[in-house]
């Protein structure tokens, strides 16, 4: 049967957005970054850059069953300095959000943001601001347990605005679980209004596009 001119128009414009769709980045609203903690040295801390492009509440958790770890998040103004810090954490995200880590709990922050630079900090119990200041955690580096080493991953979440991962925004991330399919949904639409909009007129045996209402 063919098909009405309206579906024409869609078919026409599903291929004109596709390219548009290909070409344009895409800034997801959750993003992640891993961290490998050493016992010693400058990875005994892990920084993580982000820009926020508007106004927003932005959360900040840690993730993996490593270590024990303390978060701090602060203003990227291009020197790290105590007054940049504007909240940090230690073991207040519920298991039923974070999960375990180890015997211990996961770090969340929560706050409202301005657009701007900014800079999460990570590491073992207990890291201390002077030791995010100072690029090297030393809180628990003579304790009863030591300085826990291994992976954490830090998930940084919007309500809406996007996240640029990466000083300075030159580096940008899609989170892993924001899927990528819309070019190729565009391209899918496409060809299946083309089914639907060629028809073929059996009066005289042609293949015809209708423009019928």
């Amino acid at each position: 049967m063919p098909s009405s001119f309206p579906i024409a128009q869609l078919f026409v414009a599903a291929l004109v957005m596709a390219p548009s769709v290909l070409i344009t980045p895409v800034h997801a609203d959750v993003v992640y970054d891993t961290h490998t903690i050493t016992a010693s040295g400058p990875d005994t801390i892990g920084y993580t850059y982000f820009d926020l492009a508007a106004s927003d509440t932005v959360e900040v958790r840690t993730g993996g069953p490593a270590i024990d770890p303390v978060l701090f998040l602060l203003r990227d103004d291009g020197s790290l300095t105590p007054d940049d810090m504007i909240l940090f954490d230690d073991d207040s995200c519920p298991i039923s959000t974070c999960g375990i880590a180890g015997d211990f709990f996961h770090a969340l922050i929560t706050a409202p943001l301005t657009a701007g630079h900014y800079v999460v900090a990570v590491g073992d119990f207990a890291l201390s601001l002077a030791d995010v200041v100072n690029g090297i955690n030393t809180g628990n580096a003579a304790g009863t347990f030591g300085i826990l080493t291994g992976d954490v991953t830090i998930r940084i979440a919007s309500n809406s605005s996007p996240l640029l991962l990466g000083r300075g925004a030159r580096a940008l991330q899609v989170a892993a679980d924001i899927p990528e399919p819309a070019p190729l949904a565009l391209i899918a639409l496409g060809l299946m209004l083309l089914f639907v909009v060629v028809g073929y007129d059996k009066r005289v045996g042609k293949r015809v596009v209708s423009t019928r209402a």
